[in-house]
């Protein structure tokens, strides 16, 4: 090609270009205008409205207000009405989108849907980027502790309808049509993130050391996932079916009662063939024993075998893990107590911690009788929920803004999987037996 030729197409590239940008600042200016007309005329209804509900305001003029929208900021001028008796000003236009009246709610949805899965500040130089609009990081931040503070609200009162109060007809509308009274599978798990305050020694667990919490200040992250089952997407692929999720820094008691609450709004009962799977932790035991007592306990198999390992040989953990998933319990505990009266006193205080460890958690060994015996789904959950937003190199938080991070993520990530739930293929569904 003839460097004439290369030059033009270079021309091209940049004229397309200009084009595209200067299409789409007029876009943007004939949305603005479009918004504002809109919204002055809300404005007009509202001083109207207002005036009529309260004689003794007056007009005093207009005054100019600034929005900041998807379409970028907005200028226009609202109403302003006083009372001269309680002298008194009032803004109708506030009544629209509050007192605090800077950003339309449309573009603080959008802002907290970013926010959920990038750091504020990251979030706030993106919507700039895309929409041109200068939202600044802590006001991201506040939109999204606000919605949090609303979800943890939701979920409370869900909790005290249920539990307090015994209302136990509270029936969800969350859950499928076809998936309501189907068997379900209940894992949780934890996982550590840094925080900014030394938190409170009912906010951890047994295996934080107290010098550990002073040098890293660490709080437990709790999580919880309920599914209906998995379904076969490919041959090495599989996906779980419509989970929903829960996470939050608190006690193990508060914890539990607003995951419960959150499983029976999203259509879990009592009644319904429940599977619990953990990893045999006494707080994880307790949570079982208060809200799903008539669950099958499953131990997590990976958790089983590295209790194992770390203190016995791999050729007896594969003698031992053979045992107890054909369902020789005994044999299995016979075979450990063996090796810990024949072994030196190190190597035997170590078997000993894995006999304790499989005694409290005996009923969940029944691994013949399920096919669930791995924690892969909270694993992931963990993952994608926690580790990927709270994880970052550098990143500490404080717990309340922890939680309604958590809060609103939680919440996204409901929504997101019912939503693809509606694309899924029911004869597909497999649900652990």
């Amino acid at each position: 090609m003839h460097q004439a030729c290369r030059d033009n197409i270079a021309s091209f590239q940049e004229r397309f270009k200009n084009i595209e940008q200067e299409t789409r600042e007029r876009a943007f200016a004939v949305w603005r205008e479009e918004i504002i007309k809109r919204l002055e005329a809300i404005d007009k209804e509202a001083t109207a409205m207002l005036r009529r509900e309260k004689p003794s305001y007056q007009s005093k003029g207009m005054v100019s207000c600034r929005v900041v929208s998807s379409a970028g900021l907005i200028k226009f001028r609202i109403h302003r009405l006083y009372d001269p008796q309680k002298k008194s000003t009032l803004y109708p236009f506030q009544y629209v989108l509050g007192k605090r009246h800077t950003v339309t709610t449309e573009l603080k949805e959008k802002a907290i849907l970013v926010a959920t899965h990038l750091p504020y500040e990251r979030t706030s130089k993106l919507l700039e980027k895309l929409l041109g609009v200068g939202l600044g990081k802590m006001r991201i931040w506040d939109s999204v502790q606000h919605s949090g503070k609303a979800i943890r609200r939701e979920i409370d009162r869900r909790r005290k309808k249920i539990l307090n109060d015994g209302d136990d007809r509270f029936v969800s509308v969350s859950e499928p049509e076809q998936l309501r009274g189907k068997p379900v599978v209940v894992e949780a798990d934890g996982t550590f993130i840094h925080v900014r305050q030394r938190v409170r020694q009912d906010l951890l667990t047994e295996e934080v050391r107290e010098d550990q919490l002073e040098h890293h200040r660490l709080a437990e992250v709790k999580v919880g996932v309920m599914f209906r089952g998995v379904i076969q997407r490919s041959r090495t692929r599989k996906e779980t079916l419509c989970p929903t999720v829960y996470a939050e820094i608190a006690r193990v008691r508060d914890f539990g009662e607003r995951w419960y609450a959150k499983c029976r709004s999203y259509g879990y009962t009592p009644r319904q063939q429940t599977t619990f799977l953990s990893d045999g932790s006494v707080g994880l035991r307790l949570l079982r024993d208060d809200h799903f007592p008539t669950a099958t306990a499953v131990l997590d198999l990976y958790h089983l075998k590295r209790s194992l390992t770390n203190a016995l040989p791999p050729e007896i953990v594969s003698v031992i893990v053979t045992k107890l998933c054909r369902g020789h319990t005994e044999e299995a505990f016979a075979e450990l107590e063996r090796i810990a009266a024949s072994s030196p006193r190190v190597v035997r205080n170590s078997v000993n911690g894995v006999i304790r460890y499989l005694h409290n958690n005996r009923d969940a060994l029944k691994y013949h009788r399920t096919a669930l015996r791995g924690s892969g789904v909270i694993e992931k959950v963990v993952d994608n929920l926690v580790k990927r937003r709270f994880k970052r190199q550098g990143m500490s938080w404080s717990v309340e803004g922890a939680n309604n991070l958590l809060a609103v993520r939680s919440a996204y990530f409901d929504y997101a999987s019912k939503q693809k739930f509606r694309t899924l293929q029911l004869p597909l569904l497999t649900v652990p037996e």
